[in-house]
């Protein structure tokens, strides 16, 4: 069986809302390639994404940390797939409230990634992005704002200040100094978010 009808099968099962059809295509792809096999790993991810989707938040976390575990062993930590999988794996921990390990892997993630990649990087962004959302979770508002300022420098060097990605960030960060109590911090942010924003609309409207 070629990968790609396995990839199809499930595809066409997810997009049907047939999840037992999900299952048996990655079941299939198991009995024929094994576990330590890519494109089994690949059938595991996207049946995770499924649980997932139907709220089963366990049965994608048991996938997923398995297939993290294997690419990590197998590929290493610098292949792109790993990374992917310890950003798939951290998130879904995130929801299952499991914090400090997926603090953990995120953090060891973003380090890798930044270090390869530099830190003006769109997928060290996402990373980055993500690590914020746990500390901020966790209740660490202080990581939580050191990673969004490092989020809006990268962005107004690669995007432009002028720029909706940039501006949220603005308003994100000053969202977080606020309820840090840090109100001489927030508003000159606040009031740059919205200025720029209105900038950006004007450029917009006479493009």
């Amino acid at each position: 069986m070629r990968f790609g009808t396995v990839a199809e099968w499930q595809y066409r099962a997810m997009s049907a809302g047939d999840f037992d059809e999900a299952q048996r295509a990655m079941d299939s792809c198991m009995a024929q390639f094994g576990e330590r096999n890519r494109e089994t790993l690949d059938a595991m991810s996207r049946l995770a994404k499924v649980h997932i989707s139907r709220g089963d938040l366990a049965s994608a976390r048991s996938l997923q940390e398995r297939v993290f575990a294997t690419r990590r062993e197998i590929l290493g930590p610098e292949d792109p797939s790993t990374i992917w999988a310890a950003n798939d794996f951290a998130n879904t921990l995130q929801k299952l409230g499991e914090l400090d390990l997926a603090n953990s892997i995120q953090l060891e993630n973003l380090a890798l990634v930044e270090r390869i990649y530099g830190r003006d990087d769109e997928e060290v962004m996402v990373l980055r992005q993500n690590l914020a959302s746990i500390r901020y979770e966790v209740g660490d508002l202080a990581g939580c704002a050191e990673l969004q300022e490092q989020m809006v420098a990268s962005l107004g060097r690669v995007h432009g200040n002028i720029d909706l990605r940039t501006v949220q960030a603005v308003a994100n960060l000053a969202y977080t100094k606020q309820r840090q109590g840090d109100y001489l911090g927030a508003i000159p942010l606040q009031l740059r978010s919205i200025r720029d924003h209105i900038r950006l609309r004007l450029r917009r409207s006479t493009a």
